[in-house]
């Protein structure tokens, strides 16, 4: 199970996962002195978006929704690894986008 899910687990929202993703230096390419991306990577750029907008959904209605308690356990179990699994997509087009 990867540490967000653990976190939320245990009832701690990890807020410095939330401050890393919201950090724009995850989404400064290293252009090597080219400032312009290319299509493919702009699309790169805006799915990070997108996905860490969606993160952020699933993350507060898990951290806030009082529905979320009243889901079946095995169901809360699913959302948090799914949640987990989002947080490892974002992090991996934060890395393409360091990469560019």
């Amino acid at each position: 199970m990867g540490l967000f899910a653990l976190g939320l687990i245990t009832g701690v929202v990890l807020m410095q996962l939330y401050d890393y993703f919201l950090d724009d230096k995850t989404d400064q390419p290293a252009t090597n002195g080219d400032l312009k991306m290319q299509e493919h990577q702009k699309r790169v750029v805006d799915e990070k978006k997108a996905r860490y907008d969606e993160a952020m959904r699933l993350n507060d209605f898990i951290a806030h929704n009082p529905l979320f308690e009243d889901i079946d356990k095995e169901e809360q179990e699913r959302l948090k690894v799914q949640l987990d699994i989002m947080w490892q997509l974002v992090e991996i087009l934060a890395q393409r986008i360091k990469a560019f």
